[in-house]
């Protein structure tokens, strides 16, 4: 992976961080983020870690795609895979805010499936992570025809 797709891959842990703190921290002090974040280390740090994994994977693909044109559309279809993935993993944050908006029969609805929708999220974002990879190996068509 080149230090571009690595710089990537460290800025999407950081951006994701950063959104779980204003988003939990918002919602309910920091009490409730430290609370939070002690039940659900477990889950966290794997979506965390395959998000900035499938953003470094993606950022090589399109490096890969612009230096050879012969690769077709390199993370197109899991680019918004992978976009789907992250907002069934981060609903569960709606939660947090629901009661705020008056709504908390719907949030202590949604808190029962909290967890099922982290691990449906993180099951998401390690399927496009292994696709993306597997595209990775795959030896374009440009080396392909080269090596011929």
């Amino acid at each position: 992976m080149s230090g571009r797709a690595a710089r990537a891959a460290g800025v999407a842990a950081a951006a994701m961080v950063a959104f779980y703190v204003a988003v939990v921290g918002w919602a309910g002090g920091s009490a409730h983020l430290a609370d939070q974040a002690r039940a659900d280390w477990w889950l966290l740090v794997p979506v965390i870690g395959a998000f900035a994994a499938q953003v470094g994977v993606m950022v090589e693909l399109r490096a890969r795609h612009a230096r050879h044109h012969g690769l077709g559309s390199a993370g197109g279809a899991a680019s918004g895979t992978s976009a789907a993935g992250m907002v069934a993993c981060c609903a569960h944050h709606i939660v947090e805010l629901a009661p705020i908006a008056g709504l908390t029969g719907f949030a202590a609805a949604l808190n029962d499936v909290r967890i099922p929708v982290m691990v449906a999220g993180l099951a998401l974002n390690l399927a496009v992570l292994g696709a993306g990879v597997h595209r990775l190996r795959r030896p374009s068509p440009v080396a392909v025809a080269c090596a011929a």
